[in-house]
């Protein structure tokens, strides 16, 4: 049985790490060639942007951070069963 306060930690490991991915792709849209100033991606995202911000960020920027999501999730993935992989042999 796992101890609770291990629990405790990994579940704020777990809450820690998502929020700095948010984080990272909160800044991620606002950053780039053709930027989107912060106080204007929650507006963008409510559908109350321009014509410019929403094109930048539902074509460019949206799927470019999901598609980095997966790949680390993927990556992440294929690690741990590679890890686990001469145990099972």
């Amino acid at each position: 049985m796992i101890h609770p306060t291990v629990i405790k930690r990994q579940r704020l490991l777990i809450g820690l790490l998502l929020l700095l991915i948010f984080l990272t792709a909160f800044v991620g849209i606002g950053l780039g060639y053709s930027s989107v100033s912060f106080n204007r991606i929650v507006p963008t995202i409510l559908g109350h942007g321009t014509f410019k911000e929403e094109f930048v960020f539902f074509s460019i920027r949206l799927p470019r951070i999901i598609v980095t999501i997966l790949a680390g999730m993927a990556l992440a993935l294929s690690g741990a069963s590679y890890k686990e992989l001469p145990a099972m042999i």
